[in-house]
């Protein structure tokens, strides 16, 4: 019944689908001649209760003018491999230019498959060269005519009205850090030359990992590398590119220490503390590192823990245990509230981690609290690290808990995971002058970075530079117990 239908359908502006040199077409094949461009964007444009409109961009004929075509409709799966009443032959328009064809008295509900061939020439004669089959378009017409298939129709298209050409400005674009955006913009014109105010636009990337961009031409750089945004008509073929590349400022290379044990520490830093998970407590000092005080908050006598590891990374055959029990929300917390001979300038925090496989993935902690010297709100500790699924962060609590770093927004997105031990590396940078909006945060897991921020504002007063950190142990309540172990944390600063 559907086939039959079909074949019924009236076409509009084309050859009678009864024209006997149309229904012989047979499967084009190659020609010895270059053969007309391929149809790559054949597409349902609306649909009725009776009626399909099928569009696509007009192709060159591969000798210098526009193709001709043959379209053909089907019942589900529509094939190739012989004629069929439906098939019409399609006038050549401009390169460019929006082809259509309007099937028309169909009854609704009406399913079908629509396939289009370029060529040139006369058909059934030996001067016929086709080009290749195009993708396959299929549609359907409505239940009814109450709902329209496209809310925001474009007009029959004319040559005032097709996108001949798209420009974007600006023409390329460089990123010095990740996380950052940028707005390329876009402008469609007829073959005259005239400005379409009211063009639509299609925007994409070639690398995800690199650049993103969203409808509305917003890009956020994503992770170092280069990569194109693409801007395509909605209508048409015509579409323009935007190279783009993110560079990535990173610490200088160091020459002090800086080596597979600490690969990123800056040089010229003198080392705070070290803990290498033997010592919880030493003298009153949390971790024994003397610039800590003593752990505070919840049951720490029992919540932290120095264990036997022999999988310790530094060798010490010992780790740090950190115990949150099911349904609390804290593991003990310690405050360095001022860093021998601080202020530093640039402060370098190195944790070895080690997450025990307990359920993590569905709730997040704080590692720790960090913060410039000198602030006249929110003290020296405005800042937290904290971990969530697979994703690592560091967030300003006293200004909304706004996310200045993120991995998600880096090249590698979600760096922490479950059962292995994980070197994450902080380095925190301070303004050139109080306010100057030039501070710097960066963060690595296991030797990559996942995320920097260089225009961070530290200071409101005239004292530049970090002095003091809280280890903070905390997280939402949690389902069941669960763990982490501490290997090593590694302080050090830089004046």
């Amino acid at each position: 019944m559907l086939g039959l239908v079909l074949v019924a359908l009236v076409s509009c502006d084309s050859a009678d689908v009864s024209d006997p040199s149309v229904t012989e077409v047979d499967t084009p094949a190659a020609a010895a001649l270059a053969a007309p461009g391929a149809v790559k964007d054949l597409r349902v444009i609306s649909a009725t209760s009776t009626t399909i409109t099928v569009g696509w961009t007009a192709v060159s004929d591969g000798n210098g003018g526009a193709a001709k075509y043959t379209l053909r409709a089907s019942v589900p799966p529509i094939s190739w491999s012989k004629s069929y009443p439906t098939e019409i032959v399609i006038a050549a328009k401009p390169v460019g230019q929006l082809v259509t064809h309007t099937y028309k008295n169909a009854p609704p509900n009406t399913k079908a498959e629509f396939r289009v061939v370029s060529y040139r020439g006369e058909l059934n004669t030996s001067t016929v060269v086709f080009g290749p089959l195009s993708n396959i378009a299929a549609g359907a017409t409505l239940a009814s005519d109450s709902t329209p298939t496209d809310p925001d129709p474009d007009p029959t298209p004319t040559p005032d009205t097709v996108v001949a050409s798209v420009t974007a400005s600006p023409a390329s674009y460089s990123f010095t850090a990740i996380g950052a955006t940028a707005r390329v913009t876009a402008v469609a014109k007829n073959q005259a030359g005239t400005t379409l105010t009211n063009a639509r636009f299609v925007w994409s990337t070639s690398n995800s990992g690199v650049v993103t961009v969203d409808a509305t031409g917003l890009m956020t750089s994503r992770g170092a590398g280069s990569a194109r945004v693409i801007v395509k008509s909605a209508t048409s073929a015509a579409a323009d590119t935007v190279p783009v590349t993110v560079t990535v400022t990173t610490t200088p290379p160091p020459t002090d220490g800086g080596n597979a044990t600490y690969p990123n520490r800056p040089s010229g830093t003198t080392l705070i503390g070290r803990n290498n998970g033997t010592v919880k407590e030493s003298g009153g000092h949390a971790f024994g590192i003397a610039d800590f005080g003593n752990w505070y908050d919840h049951n720490v006598a029992s919540d932290i823990a120095v264990v036997n590891d022999p999988t310790n990374p530094t060798g010490s055959g010992r780790s740090l245990r950190f115990t949150y029990p099911s349904n609390d929300d804290k593991a003990g917390s310690a405050s360095a509230r001022s860093f021998s001979g601080g202020p530093y300038r640039e402060l370098y925090v190195m944790m070895r981690i080690y997450l025990e496989p307990s359920g993590w993935d569905t709730f997040g902690n704080k590692f720790f609290y960090i913060g410039a010297a000198g602030r006249t709100s929110g003290g020296p500790n405005q800042y937290y690290t904290d971990r969530g699924g697979s994703r690592i962060r560091l967030i300003n609590q006293y200004a909304g808990s706004a996310v200045v770093l993120n991995s998600s927004d880096g090249p590698v997105p979600n760096p922490i995971q479950q059962g292995t031990w994980l070197n994450v590396e902080y380095h925190f940078v301070a303004e050139s002058s109080p306010g100057a909006a030039n501070g710097r945060m960066y963060i690595w897991v296991n030797g990559r970075l996942v995320d920097s921020n260089t225009s961070v504002t530290w200071a409101r007063n005239s004292t530049l530079g970090f002095n003091g950190m809280e280890w903070y142990a905390e997280v939402n309540d949690i389902p069941r117990t669960s763990y982490y172990r501490l290997g090593e944390l590694y302080i050090a600063g830089k004046k």
